[in-house]
Order: C-alpha cells, then structure tokens, then sequence
C-alpha cells in the first residue's frame, strides 16, 4: 500500500455581487428593490467528469430547481428555534425572461421564485427593507434538489416546513446508483458559511449568491483490460501477443460488490442547513445499515460491459447470447477507462469520519481464443481489500479495476469537488488555493 499526494491548482470563485463583511458577523447585501437569489455549484476537479449524471452540476440544477428558507426582517441575530416566515421551503426556478412584457425583469437568464410560466413577475417579488436599520436582518438558507412538502423523491425523506429551529433535511442512501441523489446546501462562498444576519446597503444592484456544495460523498467504478504479453498484470499462457488475440479476448463482469468489513455503511441521515464548520456539511441522527454490502448487478452494470450469463462457463451458450445480443464489447485492452455503472451513474453516498477497511469483489468471465483455434472461457473472483479509507463528503472516489487474463488489481483515487464560476455575475474575485487528490493502491492475483 502506498500513498502519495498529486496537488492540482485551483481556482476559487468569490461571486458575491458587492457584498462584505463586518466584525460582528452582519453581511452587507447591495441597495436593490427585491430580494433575488442567485447559484453556483462545486463541481468536480476533472472538467472530463463534470457532466456526471447522478452529479448536480450547473445545468442539472437549473432543472431540478433549489429550495430557500429565509427570516426576517429581524432586529436580533438569527438563533435556532425561529420559524421561516419570510421564506418557507420556496422553490428558486431558472427562469428564462421575456424582455418584452413590462411585467417582467428583463434579465436573460436568472433564478426566480416569483414567476408565471416562464416569465418572472415584479409583483410577486418580496421587497428589501427601505432602509439599513439593525432590525432589518435577514438569514436564509437553501438545498437542492427542491422537494415539496409531503412530495416524493428519491433519496430526500422529509423536508422542513413551518418548523421552528434550523432547516433540515432527510436523507436516505439508495441501493442503487440509478436511484441515488445528489444532495446540495448553499453557503456564502466567501466564509464557506450560510448567509445570515443579512442586511441590506445602499450601493449597486445584487442577489443573495448561494455556492452550492456537495453533501454527500460518491462513489464510480471504471475498468481497464491489459493483455499484452510484456504486461506485468498478464499471464497469457498460450497466447503469444495482442494480435493473436484481436477481438475474440473479452473480459465480462458479472457484479461488482462493496464490502466495509468493520461498521455498515450509513444509511439515513439529517442534514442541518446551519453549518457551523466552513464548507463541511452538518450531519446529525446518523444511522448505519443492516445491510453489509453494496451489489452492483443485472442492468445496473454498463451493458458494454456487462456478462449476459453470468452463471454459465459454457462458452457455447454465451455465443448463442452474444449472437442475440450483438456484439459485446467487454473491457478491452487500453489505456483508457471504460465505465462500469450504466449511464455513468454514481452511489451517492453519507459521509463517515471513520476510516475502515473496504473489500471490493469482482466475479467476471475471461473468454478468449487460443493460438491453436480452441477458446476458453473462465470465470475469475477478483478481490483487493482497501485498508484505512475514509468517505469525505464533497469528494468523488474512482475505483478503477485492471483485469489481466488471470490478474486483478484495482486503483482508488479520491478526487475532491472544487468551485467554477457558473452564475452570471458582474463582479468576480478569482483566487488561487491548492487541492490534494489522494490515490491508494491494492492488488491480489488469481
């Protein structure tokens, strides 16, 4: 086992439209007539991999919509224990306007919780106070993607709702990754803290910019084939070199299981908006599984991948499936990764401070033509145990599986979400920070 730390240069965006902060904690919003929301969400490092379903980016958000909580006018900070009257569970819609109707903002594109259809209304906008008097503070607080009040949706249990005390939000790890959910909060991206004890200065029109972060943590699986003879992962036997092999050598998985071998994983959860710790989101009534592992299986698994009997070494009967299937593909031998979860989904994750040792489990087929004609097909039980690894939320793990002929290895590297300037602003402060992704390596062979 080894560990070594890459470190990535990033950038962080301050998009807060002309706004500061005082010594005692009250922020300073722009003299505009309404109060207006505005988003931008932590994507992942590797631009490759940020459109990920499974994975709110920007333009996934603008779909789903975001949900707001928000108090005041108010002459004393905010505590726990108030009700949101001024903002209750309110749904924030990407609205595109129409420029010609005088009833409407005219702005492009923006996020509007005042709207008819597709046009934002002025009358339906909750104004700021007149003046920068101490009793008008304000706090708001937001999550996506927005839930209803008694609605459904995967992944997100209950909502808050005229309930005093800091919003919360339920949370229930799904099984599946088709079925996981992205859960976000906003935050100021400034102090990495939720916008509270706001209040309104006379200068240039502004919004109320939330960063969007990640909650949960996530987990991919991809996969690699090496069959070349000068490999270290490959024992050929009788094959001499890859051209022999050509297109008659594939590698077919059957399941990928996750084992934690010390605690289960979470498996409910409450996320309290009110987070206390810059940019860490605030988990409370953690609840572990009954269950002891994560299977991956049937459709599920990418289908170019995926093994249509898993059950049978007949290499007969997978020609007869391969021949009703069409080709598959399998992993093939190259240097880059191909996907394992269908329609590069996700698990979505709780996060868990505590570092425990993992095992991944991997059945899968190796069916190849031999030098002489004949073919083989065999089925192999990759496993690696992963020791000491540590779910961080905010944080995207990549499990990447190496098949040999007769080798297993997999490579887990942890790459963490950072900050991109999505929002449309009029001021953006761009600073520098440094990011480490950690890469942990562990093999066993057959």
């Amino acid at each position: 086992m080894k560990h070594f730390i890459v470190y990535t240069l990033l950038f962080s965006i301050c998009a807060l439209w002309g706004c500061s902060a005082d010594g005692d904690g009250v922020t300073d919003i722009a003299d505009a007539d309404y109060i207006r929301f505005g988003a931008q969400v932590v994507e992942p490092v590797t631009r490759a991999a940020a459109q990920k379903p499974g994975i709110i980016d920007f333009e996934k958000l603008t779909t789903t919509s975001f949900g707001v909580y928000g108090y005041g006018p108010m002459a004393a900070a905010y505590t726990d224990g108030l009700t949101p009257d001024l903002f209750d569970n309110q749904e924030v819609k990407y609205v595109v306007t129409d420029k010609s109707t005088s009833t409407v903002l005219a702005v492009p594109g923006s996020w509007s919780y005042a709207w008819d259809g597709s046009k934002e209304v002025v009358a339906q906008l909750k104004p700021w106070p007149k003046t920068n008097a101490s009793a008008n503070k304000h706090t708001f607080f937001a999550y996506a993607p927005y839930m209803a009040e008694g609605g459904v949706a995967p992944g997100i249990t209950s909502v808050s709702s005229s309930v005093a005390g800091d919003p919360q939000i339920g949370y229930r790890v799904a099984t599946v990754p088709s079925a996981s959910v992205d859960l976000l909060w906003g935050v100021q991206s400034e102090t990495g803290l939720p916008w509270k004890n706001v209040t309104r200065a006379k200068k240039s029109a502004s919004a109320v910019l939330f960063t969007m972060r990640h909650a949960l943590c996530g987990i991919s699986y991809q996969a690699q084939v090496m069959v070349n003879k000068d490999n270290e992962l490959t024992d050929l036997g009788d094959v001499s070199s890859t051209a022999a092999i050509g297109t008659d050598c594939r590698v077919t998985i059957c399941s990928v299981t996750l084992k934690p071998k010390t605690n289960h994983l979470y498996e409910t959860g409450t996320l309290n908006l009110n987070n206390t710790t810059k940019n860490t989101p605030r988990w409370t009534s953690l609840t572990r599984s009954s269950a002891t592992e994560l299977v991956l299986s049937g459709d599920e698994i990418d289908s170019n991948v995926k093994d249509p009997n898993p059950t049978s070494d007949s290499y007969t009967t997978f020609m007869a499936i391969t021949s009703g299937y069409g080709y598959i593909p399998g992993v093939t031998e190259s240097a880059n990764t191909q996907r394992v979860i269908a329609n590069d989904n996700v698990y979505m994750l709780l996060p868990d401070d505590v570092a425990q040792t993992y095992e991944l489990e991997v059945p899968y087929y190796v069916t190849y033509k031999k030098m002489e004609g004949t073919y083989s097909r065999i089925k192999y039980d990759g496993k690696v145990t992963i020791p000491d690894l540590k779910l961080k939320a905010g944080t995207l793990y990549r499990f990447n599986m190496v098949f040999g002929l007769t080798t297993f290895k997999l490579t887990v590297t942890a790459e963490d979400w950072t900050e991109t300037p999505i929002s449309v602003t009029t001021v953006v402060e761009t600073s520098t920070s440094a990011s480490s992704s950690l890469s942990r390596r562990a093999a066993s062979a057959e």
